[in-house]
């Protein structure tokens, strides 16, 4: 699953094998609030069971098995700030 991550898509095996070393595994409730818009984020996640439905402000966008969000979120977070 990581590796069909376009950010992650040049990575070798051994080099895959060391970021899965570093995720964690996380179940989330029917219902629960992952993330709230306007939060800071620092997390990517990827979705092995089940859905998840993200309110962006002009749509609502079901993710389901396979799926991944938060990219955006970890490119920020290790990106230098902009001049």
């Amino acid at each position: 699953m990581l590796a069909r991550v376009p950010l992650f898509a040049h990575l070798g095996a051994a080099e895959i094998a060391d970021i899965m070393r570093l995720l964690r595994s996380q179940t989330i409730e029917h219902g629960e609030v992952l993330v709230r818009r306007g939060e800071a984020a620092s997390s990517m996640y990827f979705i092995t069971s089940g859905e998840v439905e993200i309110d962006l402000p002009s749509q609502r966008v079901r993710l389901s098995d396979g799926s991944f969000f938060g990219e955006i979120a970890l490119l920020r977070r290790t990106s230098a700030p902009a001049p």
